[in-house]
């Protein structure tokens, strides 16, 4: 039966094999290579053009682009750091993004986006969020506001309202402040707003006003019978005939007004 390298865990398999031979080129170049990168301390990189090619825009437009090192068997990255350009050819030949030292961090996120690989600068870049500390915050703020990573400065930013202004050293806040007074200015104001919303969330809410009960009006006189019991609205009418008896307001009865028993008071 034949398998679909297409789909499933074969793909996967397969593309697994690819990068594992790929890094294995990668570390054998010094044999197989046709050009050489190199940085700025004059380390050299020996690497294969057709897998710079294919794997990276930087080098497509650099290598077809009829520049004039088109075809130089060198290619120079003045300023590139070295461990950085490590980092990233294994990134490029194999897909992976080794772990490394925090100290590679900016210098390879730099590197990612002068060579336009985004992947692997949108990683790098989420490393350095995830290994901010107290310590790291303000150079790191520092550093990505300088170079315009403004999704960074807001994610660090974030981070520094939350969770490390209130541990900052002195030394950390005159560094800050010193070096990029509208960032320390941002980063206050922000305090201020989170320390705001807070205070207002703690509050206790107040209770609505209970509405008022109602007022029930005074009871007014009534009208009863001549011995006392509830009747009808108070009037005095006079006994009817054959009956007996008449109503009287409280309190009183008038003359000629007949009790019960039929003799008149």
């Amino acid at each position: 039966m034949s398998t679909d390298l297409c789909s499933g865990s074969s793909s996967n398999d397969a593309s697994r094999t690819v990068a594992r031979d790929l890094l294995a080129l990668l570390a054998d170049a010094a044999e197989t290579h046709d050009v050489v990168i190199k940085t700025a301390d004059e380390r050299q990189f020996p690497a294969h053009r057709s897998i710079l090619i294919a794997r990276c825009s930087y080098f497509k437009a650099l290598f077809k682009g009829g520049f004039s090192d088109s075809s130089a068997p060198e290619v120079d990255l003045p300023g590139a750091d070295p461990d950085a350009l490590a980092l990233l050819l294994r990134f490029i030949y194999g897909g992976i993004l080794d772990s490394c030292n925090r100290t590679v961090l900016k210098p390879a996120i730099e590197l990612a986006d002068r060579l336009l690989l985004n992947d692997a600068q949108a990683m790098l870049l989420q490393r350095l969020l995830s290994t901010a500390t107290a310590e790291t915050i303000t150079h790191d703020l520092l550093w990505a506001d300088e170079r315009g990573y403004k999704d960074v400065v807001a994610k660090l930013q974030q981070a520094y309202v939350q969770q490390y202004a209130r541990g900052l050293s002195l030394e950390a806040v005159s560094l800050l402040a010193e070096a990029n007074p509208q960032l320390m200015a941002r980063l206050h104001m922000a305090v201020l707003a989170s320390q705001s919303s807070s205070s207002a969330a703690t509050q206790a809410p107040v209770a609505p006003k209970a509405p008022a009960a109602p007022q029930v009006p005074a009871a007014q006189p009534g009208v009863r019978f001549a011995f006392g019991a509830p009747a009808a609205p108070s009037c005095s009418m006079p006994a009817a005939p054959g009956f007996g008896f008449g109503i009287a307001p409280f309190g009183s009865v008038p003359s000629g007004s007949v009790p019960f028993g039929g003799k008149p008071i």
